[in-house]
């Protein structure tokens, strides 16, 4: 594929963006099922090309800050487009993941279940 890569086995300056978008649905259902930044990265690195900061900085610009661009309603918006509400949304708090917790105490209790 001529034009992709220069001289010294890098690819092509400028074309980091489009290199993230082509793996931005893998990237959004990734994180949604929990992975990690750099476990996302380490595992499009090959198809992306981009650096582990590069990759951050695109994660946050296009899919971590749309989303909460969307829940910030203007001012000015309010009064436009008729929200009644004052412009202001609910907030809405994300659910805490469930805490491990460990007790060596309640393994003996159940050691004769267990063996």
């Amino acid at each position: 594929m001529a034009g992709q890569h220069n001289g010294g086995g890098k690819p092509a300056m400028r074309t980091g963006r489009a290199r993230f978008f082509s793996c931005l649905d893998e990237t959004k259902k990734g994180l949604e099922a929990g992975y990690t930044y750099r476990y996302m990265h380490e595992l499009l690195k090959e198809r992306s090309g981009l650096s582990y900061a590069q990759f951050c900085r695109y994660v946050r610009k296009y899919i971590t800050e749309p989303e909460s661009a969307r829940e910030a309603v203007p001012a000015s918006a309010g009064a436009a487009g008729g929200d009644v509400s004052g412009g202001k949304r609910p907030e809405r708090r994300a659910e805490a993941p469930e805490r491990f917790s460990y007790d060596p105490a309640e393994i003996l209790s159940k050691k004769d279940e267990l063996l």
